[in-house]
């Protein structure tokens, strides 16, 4: 086939160029033949282009004509991952068989979180309308101005729009399935994403000896519960059989936070910033468990099933996408949010860290979880999508 990838970066900023990262060369490896476009180039001095990296064609979307490269390359489908010029995507989807895979909430919720801060453990169930607007403020759903809730309000609105538009909408989890089927008569159907790294083959992993090696591993916001992950180990080690050492990778608004509750309560924790590829593996060898503290529902959560492939058996809360692949008492456990959330992540935490024997059952879960989300089941299985919107 020729495929158009329309993406918002040129660069891995996010979710959806990983993805995008492992995705464009194994197709161009089948012989379908590519064209990358994306709307921001945002390079750093020592980073390369997706396209660049892979030998893919290029094609910047705030050129001049963005659709004249566009229709010269004559695609058979367009695959788009969410552009932030939604007048440009609606275009795409008349003009093309598009299909849509939604990395986000941002169609369906002004804010993009489906979340209400006074209900800090239930997913806002509204579905998109000028009434969200006068749930903003009391609600707290993204912050304080309304004049920036108005102008999210009238993106969020574009963008479900061009729903209808789309030949098909695909997503990572049941729980974006619902969410995106009561927004859109259109199609919608899980895709979950692949491993964006390579399965090691090593020896299962030991249970931990004196001090458990717990990673919380994503960008630093208040959303993904850095804080109340800091206070649910040092719970936990008041409670627990082992000394316990949180490492915190990644960086964002939310690192003097977690530093001054790590701090404070006297919780021993390594914050190592942003890491490389390298470091990351690292890590995720080195571990004992992955916690997944999110106050929002993810959309899907891969890190959790990455750990799985390194034996690492994660902690999270019951949101979102989330139960999709973490299926307590067999990779890891799911503790419920709300009032007591903290001490329900803590009791998760010891429940798999308690007893080596069991501890053995859920790291050989978690690499046996993490095994169905190979590339060329995802791959097969995207390809019969675009097949069937042709």
């Amino acid at each position: 086939m020729r495929i158009a990838i329309a993406t918002p970066h040129r660069r891995v900023a996010g979710g959806a160029e990983s993805y995008l990262r492992v995705l464009m060369p194994r197709l161009a490896s089948l012989g379908h033949e590519l064209l990358f476009c994306w709307e921001h180039d945002g390079l750093g001095s020592n980073e390369r282009a997706l396209d660049e990296a892979f030998g893919v064609r290029g094609h910047s979307l705030t050129a001049m004509e963005p659709l004249g490269r566009i229709a010269s390359f004559k695609p058979d489908v367009v695959y788009t991952h969410g552009l932030s010029d939604s007048a440009l995507e609606g275009e795409l989807a008349r003009s093309y068989p598009t299909v849509l895979y939604a990395h986000n909430f941002f169609a369906t919720c002004v804010s993009g979180t489906k979340r209400w801060k006074d209900h800090p453990g239930e997913p806002c169930s509204r579905v998109l309308s000028f009434r969200c607007l006068a749930a903003y403020l009391p609600h707290g759903c993204g912050g304080r101005n309304l004049l920036k809730a108005a102008v999210l309000y009238r993106q969020a609105a574009r963008a479900n729009r061009n729903l209808g538009r789309f030949r098909r909408v695909l997503v990572a989890s049941r729980f974006m399935e619902t969410e995106y089927g009561r927004h859109t008569a259109t199609p919608v159907h899980v895709l979950p994403y692949p491993l964006t790294i390579e399965v090691p083959q090593s020896a299962p992993k030991a249970p931990p000896v004196g001090r458990a090696e717990i990673l919380f591993l994503s960008r630093l916001t208040p959303l993904k519960g850095g804080v109340e992950l800091v206070r649910a180990v040092h719970e936990a080690q008041r409670h627990g059989p082992f000394k316990l050492r949180l490492h915190v990778a990644g960086g964002g608004p939310d690192r003097e936070a977690i530093e001054l509750a790590a701090r404070e309560l006297g919780v021993d924790a390594v914050l190592h910033g942003w890491v490389t590829a390298e470091n990351r593996e690292r890590l995720l060898r080195e571990a004992h468990l992955l916690a997944m503290p999110s106050t929002w529902p993810e959309p899907f959560g891969l890190s959790g099933v990455e750990a799985g492939a390194f034996g690492v058996p994660s902690i999270a809360y019951r949101f979102g996408g989330i139960p999709d692949w973490l299926e307590p008492g067999v990779n890891g456990e799911l503790a419920e949010a709300g009032a007591n959330g903290t001490s329900n992540l803590a009791a998760a935490l010891n429940k798999v860290l308690a007893d080596p024997g069991a501890y053995a059952r859920y790291s050989q879960g978690a690499r046996n979880a993490a095994a169905r989300y190979g590339t060329e089941a995802h791959i097969e299985r995207l390809l019969k999508h675009f097949e069937e919107v042709l």
